[in-house]
Formats: structure tokens, sequence, C-alpha cells
């Protein structure tokens, strides 16, 4: 069975569930900046809001559920101990970046899953903690492209993040 066309080729060091991704030859595909393995259940974005807390005229406002916070939060200190260990710095990257997102051990459409992923991945790459601020945000994300494994893998996600080609990145006003 061939790898979806999104797969890349993944560094050894990074460990990750589905023995059925093969790793492709690297003239195929460039290696990713950043490559995280997140062990966990991954949320689906119609798993994520839970009910109303009423506000304002009664119109309510939803919010992310326990599980979802958790989630996010994996996303957010996996992704910022993969930064801190390899000494990354990703504000002096070249946007727009690039995601590839592989989801295993879960059923569904796997562009649910995608909205938790980029949020956590937006505040692991992006906050600035001398000021608060997000420097990165997903509007950043130029592609992102999702896979969805078998189901019965051992559940996580695999986040690939690219930096924008130098062309790319001039024709798109990026610094």
């Amino acid at each position: 069975m061939q790898p979806h066309p999104s797969v890349r080729r993944v560094p050894r060091d990074v460990a990750h569930a589905d023995s059925t991704l093969k790793k492709q030859p690297a003239s195929s595909a460039a290696l990713p900046d950043m490559a995280v393995f997140v062990l966990g259940h991954a949320i689906s974005v119609n798993a994520a809001y839970v009910g109303r807390k009423p506000s304002g005229r009664n119109r309510g406002t939803r919010r992310l559920s326990d599980a979802a916070v958790q989630w996010r939060e994996a996303v957010i200190t996996d992704c910022r101990a993969w930064l801190t260990s390899t000494r990354a710095q990703p504000a002096t990257w070249r946007l727009p970046l690039a995601v590839g997102i592989t989801v295993y051990g879960v059923r569904g459409d796997a562009d649910n899953y995608a909205k938790l992923v980029c949020d956590g991945l937006k505040h692991a790459l992006g906050y600035d903690p001398r000021t608060g601020n997000l420097l990165i945000d997903d509007r950043h994300f130029a592609r992102v492209t999702i896979t969805r494994s078998a189901a019965n893998a051992v559940p996580g996600c695999l986040i690939e993040v690219w930096q924008a080609s130098a062309e790319t990145a001039e024709g798109q006003g990026a610094a």
C-alpha cells in the first residue's frame, strides 16, 4: 500500500505508531523543519465544544470541553518541548508555513481533527513569553494537509512543519 502523497519522510528519531507509513526517499521531499508526535486521542471539532454558558441576552457562548483543552495543551507542551530540545527559533522562520498532520487511531472525517492541532501549534510556535503575544498565527499556515490513518493504530498525531522557500516567502511579502 502506497502512502498518501502528502506523507513526508520523517526523521528516524521521531517515533510514530503506524507501520503502514512508508519512508520516502529523501529526493522526493524535503525534510520538515519540525516533526513532533503527540501521543493521545485526538479530539474532533465536533466533540470539542460543550454547552452554552449564559451571557448577554441569554444567547450564551460555547466553550471547549475538558478533553479538548487537554488535547490542545498536549500539542502545545510536546511542540514546545521539541522546540526547546532542538533550540529551534520559529520567530526566525520564513513565512508562510506548510503544516502536515497525520492523525492515528481515530474514525471520522480527517479535517475535523485539524482545528485543535492548528490552534495548539500556533500557541507553541508563536508565543513570545516576554510580551505574551502570538508572533505566528494560524493565518500564517499557507497549506495544511491532514491524513487519517488506521483506526486501530496507537492514538496520536504526527505534526510536521515546513518553512516557505525563499522564493515563496518573497512572493507572499513575508520577511
